[in-house]
């Protein structure tokens, strides 16, 4: 067998099927050296800690093990490319689940869309100093809602939202991050008067 690193994709994917000794060694070169470089830029991509990365990355790569083992990566693209699809979905799902436990505790003013004075939660917020109550009207829009809002207020564009909340598209995700706004506006308003 030639050097790992050397290996085409066809050739990785034959010695993963055939498994044994040589099977074990290509999918630990995978694991340790292959698409390493790919966590540093999903981790800056979606704020996720060391620990979280680094559990994304494992299951990752077993996922493409599997996947090779029972023949569903059919080569339409790179092993790199479709290695590095399963890592982005696997990363997102361990932000979404970090999403719905940040969500209690979102600070208030982080979730303002500033540009938008019309939809801004601090204007609402003059009305009534009490952000326990803020908190209870984020509480009763929906996990959907809770996770467009927060990602907006960490600075993520409306294509990587889109992805997140499983939207279409990115103007999919900017009319929901619009009604979110308006029903949690309505949410205040209403119990405030």
């Amino acid at each position: 067998m030639s050097p790992l690193n050397k290996l085409t994709d066809q050739e990785i994917i034959q010695v993963i099927r055939a498994g044994g000794p040589e099977g074990e060694k290509c999918i630990d070169y995978l694991y340790n050296k292959a698409y390493i470089r790919m966590i540093h830029k999903i981790k800056r991509k979606l704020f996720l800690d060391d620990e979280d990365i680094k559990d994304a990355y494992t299951d990752a790569v077993v996922k493409l093990v599997e996947q090779i083992k029972k023949g569903k990566f059919r080569g339409d693209s790179k092993l790199s490319s479709y290695f590095y699809r399963i890592f982005y979905n696997k990363s997102v799902d361990v932000a979404r689940k970090n999403s719905s436990n940040q969500i209690e505790h979102l600070p208030i003013e982080e979730v303002v869309p500033t540009a938008d004075p019309a939809k801004n939660i601090l204007d609402l917020l003059e009305v009534s100093d009490d952000r326990r109550k803020v908190q209870m009207y984020l509480d009763k829009l929906s996990e959907k809602c809770k996770i467009i809002l927060l990602y907006f207020a960490k600075g993520y564009n409306m294509e990587e939202i889109a992805e997140m909340a499983e939207l279409k598209n990115a103007e999919s995700a900017t009319s929901q991050k619009y009604k979110c706004f308006k029903k949690l506006e309505q949410l205040i308003k209403g119990g405030w008067q």
